[in-house]
């Protein structure tokens, strides 16, 4: 194991990257309770994600076809243009959305996210890529991960043909895979791509705050 090292944060928020908290999930697993409201020790999930990524960016937006839920937080919150309930479609979502070229995607139910991960994912930016994305032994992160404006028209043209999944993309844009051990020094646990999607998982989230303190 690598050792933890500290990864600083940008002192000015990123004016070409905004960032789009995903909320348009059926939240089936969790029987129907909105993830992104679940509370960890006196927070939610979406405030958590908000405090981490403000100092970040200056452009900050929710993805939800609930957007009534989301007034409170004063943040722009849009729906999806596609019917199509995938990953995908909230990629596209974000992308149309963006005002930046480029957008980080956080879905709402990751409750460990890291500052020093945002770091890592938004240094490895480079024109001359459409997708920034981690990539672990269990495989891709595509919902914590940097997409291109170029990647929209690819996106739309998979969902118009009923390919939904994130990877129908890839071959068709230039992909920048992040190394285990980059992502290893940045998150020695990588608890920043831990996902709470049914209610075991939430007690087990509720447990990793209280041991991390």
């Amino acid at each position: 194991m690598n050792a933890r090292i500290t990864i600083p944060k940008e002192s000015i928020p990123s004016s070409n990257c905004a960032a789009a908290i995903l909320a348009g999930g059926a939240n089936s697993r969790m029987d129907g309770r909105n993830k992104a409201f679940l509370n960890i020790n006196g927070k939610s999930i979406f405030e958590y994600l908000v405090g981490r990524l403000t100092p970040f960016f200056k452009e900050i937006f929710v993805i939800s076809n609930n957007p009534r839920e989301y007034l409170k937080y004063n943040l722009p919150v849009y729906s999806d243009l596609f019917t199509k309930r995938c990953s995908l479609n909230g990629v596209h979502s974000a992308l149309t959305y963006a005002k930046a070229p480029f957008v980080f995607l956080a879905p709402c139910d990751m409750p460990f996210l890291r500052d020093e991960m945002i770091s890592l994912l938004l240094g490895e930016r480079d024109s001359k890529f459409d997708i920034i994305i981690p990539k672990t032994q269990a495989g891709y992160e595509p919902l914590c991960a940097i997409y291109s404006k170029r990647c929209l028209k690819p996106a739309a043209r998979m969902l118009e043909s009923d390919r939904l999944s994130i990877r129908s993309i890839f071959s068709q844009v230039r992909v920048k895979e992040i190394p285990e051990d980059k992502l290893h020094a940045a998150d020695p646990q990588l608890a920043s791509f831990i996902n709470v999607n049914t209610p075991q998982d939430l007690e087990k989230a509720r447990h990793k705050e209280e041991l991390d303190g």
